[in-house]
C-alpha cells in the first residue's frame, strides 16, 4: 500500500525532481527491516520516508545524508528506531526542517496512521559505535525530533548517544517525547 518500498542494501537513489508520490493507499516510502551499507542520500519528493520496525541500521562506514524539508515517520511501535552505526547527515534550512515523527502525525508529510500522534509512538535515533573505533558523525541542523520515546525504562528518550561520536545538533527542536528529550 506505500507508493515505494525499501528492502534490505539498496543502492542508487529515488529522485530528486523526476518522481511523483501520489494517489497511493499511503504515499510514503518505506524502510523496512535493512541495513543501508552504502552513501546515500535522501531527497525531499514530496512524501513521508517510512520507518518500519526495529531492524532499520547505517551501517558503520555509510553516511545517509537528507536534504532539506526531507519527512521521516517511524510506524506505529513504540520499538521502532533508526540504528546509527555509521554516520547520519541531517542538515535542514530555515522554512526547511528535517522532520523525524511519529506515522500518526498529520501535521508533516500528509495523512498517514491513525492522525492521533502520542508521546512514545516510536524508539528513538541510537548513535552508537558497535565495537568499532570509527568516529561516527552525526549532523542535525534545523530539524524536529517528535513524539519518540517509546519502548519503557531505559529507552524513554528520543536520541541514544555513546561511544566514539562527533554529534552536533544546532537550530532544531526535540519535543513531545514520553519522557525525556
Amino acid at each position: 500500500s506505500n507508493a515505494i518500498e525499501i528492502a534490505g542494501n539498496v543502492a542508487g537513489e529515488i529522485g530528486p525532481g523526476t518522481v511523483t508520490v501520489a494517489g497511493n493507499g499511503y504515499d510514503a516510502i518505506k524502510w523496512n527491516y535493512g541495513t543501508l551499507g552504502m552513501d546515500l542520500t535522501w531527497h525531499n519528493l514530496g512524501a513521508p520516508y517510512l520507518i518500519m520496525g526495529d531492524g532499520n541500521y547505517i551501517a558503520d562506514g555509510a553516511t545517509l545524508t537528507l536534504d532539506p524539508g526531507v519527512c521521516i515517520k517511524f510506524s506505529g511501535n513504540s520499538n521502532t528506531l533508526l540504528d546509527v552505526e555509521g554516520s547520519l547527515i541531517a542538515r535542514g534550512a530555515p522554512g526547511e526542517d528535517i522532520v523525524f515523527t511519529s506515522w500518526n502525525d498529520p501535521s508533516v508529510g500528509g495523512a498517514t496512521g491513525t492522525g492521533t500522534p502520542h508521546a512514545g509512538d516510536w524508539l528513538y535515533i541510537e548513535i552508537h559505535t558497535n565495537n568499532s573505533s570509527n568516529v561516527r558523525t552525526v549532523v542535525m541542523d534545523h530539524c524536529q525530533v517528535k513524539y519518540g520515546g517509546g519502548g519503557g525504562a531505559p529507552y524513554n528518550m528520543q536520541a541514544h548517544l555513546w561511544g566514539n561520536n562527533t554529534v552536533s545538533i544546532t537550530n532544531s527542536v526535540i519535543s513531545s517525547s514520553l519522557t525525556e528529550g
